[in-house]
């Protein structure tokens, strides 16, 4: 299989950016390295999680929102 460098360089884009969401979640909702990992690989589950563990304006657990 060959891949042309701009499948490479959005690959490495996208990898960067669910990266940063992982070290985001860590940061901020004090979530492990395999919760984050699990949460940040998919847009709408991260969405989904951060919409639930901000659900009217009070901040959850976030460790029981994200295994709950």
């Amino acid at each position: 299989m060959e891949f042309d460098q701009a499948y490479v360089d959005d690959l490495a884009a996208a990898l960067r950016i669910a990266e940063r969401k992982k070290a985001r979640l860590t940061a901020e909702y004090g979530l492990n390295a395999y919760d984050s990992s699990i949460l940040s690989a998919d847009r709408e589950t991260v969405d989904f999680f951060e919409a639930a563990a901000r659900f009217n304006g009070a901040k959850r657990d976030a460790k029981a929102v994200a295994t709950g």
